[in-house]
């Protein structure tokens, strides 16, 4: 596993609190606030705290490589959308998804 995702993994134990300043994929997401429930080695499930889905679960896949993984300051990450295909996680083209962490 990448230095990278370690990185990211140990700075989201379950329980963290983040919020997602960008999702390329779904922007309406952008500026909500989600905890995280669940880190597993290849993905992380969390429930939304605010928007229309407040309350509701969701899950992600952890990016594969380093490469994908972007420290922008201490406390905001910026990493490739990953979804689950046959032959393991791909990248969903060119998207990406950006999240303020806790001091």
């Amino acid at each position: 596993m990448p230095k990278a995702l370690d990185e990211l993994r140990a700075r989201l134990p379950e329980g963290t609190e983040v919020e997602c300043v960008a999702n390329t994929l779904r922007p309406e997401l952008n500026g909500t606030r989600r905890r995280i429930i669940e880190n597993r080695p290849t993905f992380y499930r969390f429930i939304q705290l605010t928007d229309a889905d407040a309350h509701k679960t969701n899950h992600g896949t952890w990016p594969r490589r380093a490469a994908d993984i972007t420290w922008l300051d201490d406390h905001t990450v910026r990493f490739t959308l990953y979804r689950v295909g046959s032959r393991g996680p791909v990248p969903i083209d060119g998207h990406t998804l950006t999240l303020r962490l806790p001091n």
